[in-house]
């Protein structure tokens, strides 16, 4: 089961959150900014098995980040278990370092952030600020937004291939 987004527009403050950029989703939301970025693809590849539905491939890709998901949809049981990580395409001087989860029912899943996968940067900026200096301690929070572009010729290509599978 593929799904595809070969191209559009998201509201950039959705993209800032998805990357967990706290600064810039700190900007946008003071300066109510409705601005769009443009989405340079998307592909959601779901295996199905049993009545589950199990993330092959997710990627997300717009200007301001990329996003890859993992996890699972149980039809039979209607429960939900995904994890989406956003790594921004610049840098950004207070990024959360943990996925963001859906998980529970398929009628009411709870979207939240796995913290305890942002614990070693928590425990990185406390024990910098209490050894080295206080200003210092922001450092585990600055990503250097390396993240590339993902390749979205290759993956429409094969969406479209998976999508003629039988």
């Amino acid at each position: 089961m593929v799904g595809v987004i070969p191209s559009g527009t998201v509201n950039k403050t959705l993209a800032d959150i998805l990357g967990l950029d706290l600064q810039r989703t700190a900007f946008q939301l003071i300066t109510r900014n409705k601005d769009d970025t443009p989405v340079r693809c998307g592909v959601a590849d779901f295996e199905a098995r049993n009545g589950t539905l199990t993330a092959a491939q997710v990627v997300f890709d717009t200007n301001v980040v990329k996003v890859t998901g993992s996890g699972s949809i149980d039809l039979a049981d209607e429960k939900v278990d995904l994890r989406f990580t956003g790594k921004p395409k610049k840098i950004s001087f207070a990024r959360l370092n943990a996925p963001i989860t859906v998980t529970g029912s398929l009628g009411s899943p709870k979207v939240g952030v796995d913290l305890a996968k942002a614990a070693p940067q928590a425990a990185a900026a406390v024990a910098i600020g209490v050894f080295a200096a206080p200003l210092a301690a922001i450092l585990p929070f600055v990503f250097s937004g390396t993240s590339k572009n993902a390749d979205c010729g290759a993956l429409l290509g094969a969406a479209a291939k998976a999508g003629t599978r039988s």
